[in-house]
């Protein structure tokens, strides 16, 4: 059920192939860079920590495709579910988990429709700030090499810097 329900409001796996075949039918992808690994560093109050030093696939996406990057920030995410990432017993778990299977899943409480929790986000006041897209030139040579790595890695510099310019110019107190 849960598997139908995502499918029908538009989620999908984030692997490569499936991101190529919706860009190349003309779809718009919304990918959260950061993902699980950035899940897990969420933490109550002001600040974010954000994963994107060793992700590089969504720069190859770009490149494969031509689809310019663009830079969103929500300010105010890690206020809409209670976690338990600051117990130690909760980290060393999550790890291993991660370790093994892949991946992992955040352990997180909201609040329920009728009931005071659930998997809905609490109530909390949340901004999203979009900036500029990011350009990026299809790329149709090999896909390796030093020459493509430099590519990938000057698609990836302009991005980090585009959102943090983004994040810099928001003027919201995180």
């Amino acid at each position: 059920f849960l598997r139908e329900f995502l499918l029908s409001h538009g989620v999908c796996s984030c692997a490569k192939k499936a991101l190529l075949s919706l860009l190349r039918r003309g779809e718009s992808v919304g990918l959260v860079v950061g993902g699980s690994s950035e899940s897990l560093l969420a933490r109550r109050g002001p600040g974010c920590d954000l994963v994107l030093h060793r992700r590089r696939g969504y720069a190859q996406v770009a490149l494969a495709t031509g689809c310019n990057l663009v830079p969103v920030v929500g300010f105010g995410e890690n206020e809409l579910y209670s976690t338990w990432n600051e117990w130690r017993v909760v980290q060393w778990i999550q790890r291993r988990i991660g370790r093994t299977l892949g991946f992992t899943i955040p352990i997180a409480m909201g609040r329920g429709l009728f009931l005071p929790w659930g998997l809905l986000p609490h109530s909390r006041s949340l901004r999203v700030v979009t900036g500029r897209p990011v350009p990026v030139e299809r790329y149709d040579g090999p896909a390796e090499g030093p020459a493509y790595e430099r590519l990938v890695a000057e698609v990836k510099g302009r991005y980090e810097r585009s959102l943090l310019e983004v994040f810099e110019s928001a003027g919201v107190a995180v």
